[in-house]
């Protein structure tokens, strides 16, 4: 006898089934001529990724429709405004609109993506002795950023990926190494070189970005030994003294500048063309814990929840407001380490999907 769960499934190809047959031998549209029409009948996405469905009618004026998954949640989800959202399962999962009498059907084919690290910035990267460089690694297809940081040759690494060149030429590995999936290994070459004619070089020369968003820009500077950056925002918005751009609101153009600290006379310009987005903000973040007090030296991890966006889309950007060293150290697991200097820092953290949203937690250190 075959069981009600099993039933279900059953009756629910069998609708497939009845449906996509109407609708290749012509069924579907209402005796009236509306017709029902999807923007896309079949596509193929990475598990737990996401698609937006639209309808239209024979004249391809938009649709209000009933949405639905043939297989239920084992199929994904899709929300009243059809965005569709994959299971963590690969398989072939169908979408169905209906609109009065009408119904159209879309197939999905859901494959499991590759995971893949990537190290910002990219190699092979040149430095002058005693320069410094952050390196930060972004993932594809996998959620947990955190990673283990390794170096072979000569200079400094922290555990937040920072590094600070040798006082010798010669060439360092940086590696960055998956914890949640130790398969997953990327390595860039620093390449050190003895000082020579002064030379400035930036890695981002403009950009085009929607309002409100925060963005990290890399930097770097060769031929001196002295690396330090000196930020400077014009037009609006804020800038960090890591380069941290938080963008302002409202559509226009604003410069960024980037000047050498031993050498002012090595100065560097970056427009940035500041849009208006039409797509409401609907995905939210919070980080916890809120505020907390901790010892000079002391340390804790946050934890950032991401709410309103497929799986695969909430990986998080951390950040100090107060920069790098002066605020405390951040790995990009988020586990924070307090300066020595008592005061009060902010841990903030931004989705990489949807950078015009960030959550803000205090910390208080003292003795």
């Amino acid at each position: 006898m075959i069981g009600v769960p099993a039933m279900r499934v059953l009756l629910r190809v069998l609708s497939l089934i009845v449906l996509l047959g109407s609708l290749a031998c012509g069924g579907g549209p209402s005796s009236s001529g509306g017709g029902l029409h999807l923007n896309q009948t079949m596509t193929t996405i990475l598990t737990e990724d996401g698609f937006q469905f639209s309808a239209v009618d024979d004249a391809g004026h938009a649709l209000t429709v009933t949405w639905s998954v043939l297989e239920g949640s084992a199929g994904g989800t899709i929300d009243a405004q059809g965005y569709y959202t994959a299971p963590a399962a690969a398989g072939t999962y169908h979408v169905v609109a209906s609109h009065g009498a009408d119904q159209a059907a879309a197939t999905i084919q859901a494959v499991l993506g590759t995971p893949e690290i990537f190290i910002d910035p990219g190699g092979p990267l040149h430095l002058a002795v005693g320069g410094s460089q952050l390196f930060r690694a972004l993932f594809n297809n996998l959620g947990n950023q955190a990673v283990a940081w390794s170096l072979s040759g000569g200079g400094q690494l922290d555990a937040d990926g920072f590094f600070t060149a040798p006082g010798l030429p010669g060439t360092s590995t940086i590696t960055a190494t998956s914890l949640a999936n130790p398969s997953l290994v990327k390595s860039v070459q620093v390449v050190v070189e003895a000082p020579s004619q002064p030379a400035f070089f930036f890695f981002l020369g403009g950009a085009r970005l929607p309002g409100g968003s925060s963005i990290a820009f890399s930097q770097g500077l060769s031929g001196i030994s002295d690396t330090r950056l000196a930020w400077t925002l014009t037009g609006g918005g804020t800038v960090n003294p890591d380069g941290m751009v938080t963008l302002p609101e409202l559509p226009g153009t604003i410069q960024l500048m980037v000047r050498s600290v031993a050498a002012p006379t090595l100065v560097q310009t970056c427009p940035v063309e500041v849009f208006a987005s039409t797509t409401a903000v609907t995905a939210s973040v919070q980080i916890s814990p809120a505020s907390l007090s901790l010892a000079p030296g002391a340390s804790a991890t946050f934890t950032a929840t991401v709410g309103n966006l497929p799986p695969r889309q909430r990986p998080v950007q951390w950040w100090i407001l107060e920069g790098r060293g002066v605020g405390g150290i951040l790995t990009s697991d988020g586990h924070y380490t307090a300066p020595a200097t008592p005061g009060t820092y902010h841990v903030v953290v931004t989705p990489l999907a949807e950078t015009r949203i960030r959550a803000t937690a205090t910390v208080v250190v003292g003795p």
